[in-house]
């Protein structure tokens, strides 16, 4: 529900246009905006966001465009109701028009354009922009925090040999069934199908790996490992899994530590849902807070309360990097 806000501007000078696409002059001024805002990055990205379902708001005085808000056709489970979402994406101002309302404003028209009164929009968003998130009225819910291994042994760990972990270049269309059969066991997540995960990791310039994890030749999870580099640093990254049970995450996460020893990686980090119940398990395996990483707030936006957002269990809330635009 939207919230009011100050406007400390005459709103007539000012409009606003939805996109689902560009034309060749449209991305130019879309790139040079964006890399104002924010900094450069290839057209490959936009455009892979656009296969799915992408809308791009922009806001513009006159012919200068000073304001993007995305959002990304997705879909959520809400205590085993699964609806139409979107994810709230790379959203900024040019610095000269901050602190006047517009922030809020595209993100008003954003949404009231994009969403139907049954549908919730997602996000995590960095510190700078959470305020001005919540001042629109969507609602904190709560936290992502990264976590990373922190033993130095190098020794390798065993896994139950009952589960065969299974490199694959593609999810398989029975990846829904694994969602299917573990609905119960969480109240908030982000549902993926193998069309949605297969172009989830086919994003420029990135390098993911993903295995299948059979018992009696059974689907019961899947990890997707990202190999990345920053700050001179080899890393890699859990960036999706899911487990049909503890089990099956255990072993899951033990395989995880097996290829960060075996091809000297500098670090091996995910994240998890603050005070989740599934948190414990990767503390368990000698993961701990990473205090360099920044802690992301949850938040959802409806245009009307038809969601009770205080009967889902946050114990229970799921999300991995994947779901995240960024990783």
């Amino acid at each position: 529900m939207f919230k009011k806000y100050l406007k400390l501007f005459d709103q007539s000078k000012y409009t606003t246009k939805l996109y689902h696409g560009f034309d060749d002059y449209e991305w130019d001024k879309f790139l040079t905006t964006y890399e104002y805002i924010f900094r450069a990055i290839d057209k490959n990205i936009f455009q892979w966001y656009f296969k799915l379902g992408n809308f791009f708001t922009i806001l513009s005085e006159k012919n200068n465009n000073f304001g993007i808000y995305g959002l990304l056709n997705i879909k959520i489970s809400i205590n085993g109701k699964t609806l139409n979402s979107y994810l709230c994406h790379n959203v900024g101002i040019k610095k000269e028009y901050s602190g006047k309302g517009f922030f809020q404003l595209i993100g008003e028209k954003a949404l009231d354009t994009v969403l139907n009164n049954n549908e919730v929009a997602l996000g995590f968003p960095n510190k700078s922009s959470k305020r001005g998130h919540i001042r629109l009225g969507w609602e904190e819910i709560g936290s992502m925090q990264f976590v990373a291994y922190s033993s130095n042994d190098e020794k390798k760990l065993t896994l139950n040999n009952k589960y065969i972990f299974e490199e694959t270049s593609r999810i398989p269309a029975n990846i829904k069934e694994l969602f299917d059969s573990t609905s119960h066991m969480f109240t908030l997540r982000v549902e993926k199908e193998s069309g949605f995960l297969n172009w989830r990791s086919s994003k420029p310039f990135s390098n993911y790996k993903i295995y299948q994890i059979k018992e009696s030749q059974k689907l019961v999870g899947y990890l997707v490992l990202k190999e990345y580099l920053e700050n001179n640093e080899k890393r890699l990254h859990l960036v999706d899994f899911l487990f049909l049970n503890n089990d099956v995450l255990d072993n899951l996460i033990l395989f995880s530590i097996n290829q960060y020893k075996n091809n000297n990686y500098d670090i091996l980090n995910t994240w998890v849902v603050a005070d989740s119940f599934y948190q414990d398990t990767f503390y368990k395996h000698k993961f701990i807070l990473q205090n360099d990483m920044p802690i992301y707030p949850i938040i959802l936006f409806q245009k009307d309360k038809t969601f009770d957002l205080a009967k889902i269990d946050r114990k229970k809330m799921f999300f991995t990097l994947f779901d995240n635009d960024v990783f």
